[in-house]
């Protein structure tokens, strides 16, 4: 394997975009629904696909009973892959590999076309020069910085579509923040994760969208069939609270 340092990936970017080569930045990420909740994440770019991996094999759920019994549940379901989002730029399609409920899901989509307002400020994220754009994307405000220096439209999540890469996102209300942290470069090409996305249910965008809204009521029946005989569960309230909240286009 060969690596470059990153003042090479500066001066050479240019070219080894074109080339059999694949970047890999790692960052860390904060998603704050309910709980916040810390990942070390990682993007991988090469031959015209990106993976951004996230999600650990540790387990944040918890519990919390009031002073009248009620109970409150924050369920974190995880494994040893975790979620994975890909985007073949090839053929503009998404593809998101996730755990609801003990169940794999991976949701197939057209890539969105994000429409980004770019904006005139500028900073320094470590060694790279980084421009500011904002979006609205699914129903929820977004703050991008990225760079120009490493000219590729990739990002983090689902977020992408710039004229450089994307190295620190900032949603409006804190419900997600994505911090760079480095950046590599290698001549071994990217993995292959195909055997990934074709396990588990394939669903589209539409089903995904529908199965938000039935998430608590799945959640209540799974929890009620592991109780004794006899004991039953209700809700009398519910809050569901998501990355992605508005679905206009299927």
């Amino acid at each position: 394997m060969k690596h470059f340092s990153l003042v090479c990936l500066l001066i050479y970017s240019q070219v080894v975009l074109s080339q059999n080569t694949t970047i890999t930045a790692e960052y860390d990420m904060i998603i704050n629904l309910d709980q916040p909740k810390h990942y070390v994440s990682q993007l991988e770019f090469g031959n015209g696909i990106s993976y951004y991996h996230w999600n650990n094999t540790e387990n944040r759920s918890s519990s919390e009973v009031d002073d009248f019994g009620n109970a409150k549940f924050y369920i974190d379901i995880t494994d040893s892959i975790g979620t994975i989002n890909m985007v073949d730029y090839h053929i503009d399609s998404m593809s998101t590999r996730s755990l609801r409920l003990m169940d794999i899901f991976v949701l197939k989509e057209k890539r969105p076309l994000i429409e980004w307002k770019l904006l005139n400020e500028q900073k320094n994220i470590g060694k790279l020069l980084a421009n500011k754009a904002i979006c609205r994307f699914r129903g929820r405000n977004y703050t991008a910085w990225y760079s120009k220096q490493i000219p590729s439209a990739i990002g983090p999540w689902k977020l992408n579509g710039l004229p450089g890469m994307i190295l620190e996102v900032h949603e409006e209300d804190n419900i997600m923040e994505i911090y760079f942290k480095s950046i590599r470069i290698s001549s071994d090409g990217i993995n292959d994760l195909t055997a990934i996305f074709s396990a588990g249910q394939s669903i589209t965008l539409k089903e995904y969208a529908e199965s938000q809204n039935n998430l608590a009521d799945e959640l209540v029946k799974k929890i009620a069939s592991k109780l004794p005989r006899g004991t039953s569960i209700s809700v009398d309230s519910k809050t569901e609270n998501f990355i992605e909240r508005e679905f206009t286009k299927y």
